[in-house]
This record gives C-alpha cells, sequence and structure tokens, in this order.
C-alpha cells in the first residue's frame, strides 16, 4: 500500500498587517506534472484549507511512486505575486520544497 502523498501549502497575507493566509476566497489551485513525459497529472484543482494559512490536497489516488512531479500552487486571492505561488517537487523520497534539476 502507497503512503499518503498530501501536499501542503504555507500562504502568507500582507493585506492584513502580514500573517498567514486564512480564509481565502478563491481557494489557491494547484497543477502537478509528471516530469518523465510533462503530462499535467492534475490541472487547477482546488486545495483545502487546513488552518493558520495551511492549505492542503490530497495526492495519494494519483501518485505513482516510480515517478516525479512538479507542483505549483496558486492562492490567487492573494494579490503579491511573491506570496501568490508556491512550488516543489515530490517523488518516491518525498516532497522538497524547491525545484531541483535530477
Amino acid at each position: 500500500m502507497a503512503l499518503p502523498q498530501n501536499v501542503a501549502a504555507w500562504f502568507f497575507d500582507q493585506t492584513a498587517g502580514g500573517g498567514p493566509a486564512i480564509g481565502m476566497s478563491p481557494l489557491p489551485t494547484i497543477r502537478i506534472r509528471r516530469i518523465s513525459d510533462n503530462t499535467l497529472v492534475v490541472t487547477d484543482a482546488t486545495m483545502t484549507e487546513l488552518g493558520d494559512g495551511w492549505y492542503t490536497f490530497d495526492f495519494t489516488s494519483l501518485f505513482d511512486e516510480g515517478e516525479s512531479y512538479v507542483i505549483l500552487a496558486d492562492a490567487a486571492a492573494l494579490n503579491n505575486s511573491r506570496d501568490r505561488l508556491k512550488f516543489g517537487t515530490i517523488d518516491s523520497r518525498g516532497f522538497t520544497p524547491n525545484i531541483r534539476v535530477n
């Protein structure tokens, strides 16, 4: 049985004096692309608010342990582009918070 693959991203909101981005509308979306063949496995799926600025997406059913993926989470509700996008990679070793070259 595969281990759960839950992708989580923390967003910061500078507009209200700073702090966790809570209650965003619209909710952040996520794109997940398989590196081996450039296939977009998840296209702009809505993330779930966990609390305290954390948003999650359950990738377990789509995750293949033999593959590597790049991830882009987009909080369009945040106007500041520096805080809007989160990215990383995921593979059999887990999540890495920066895009890396394999």
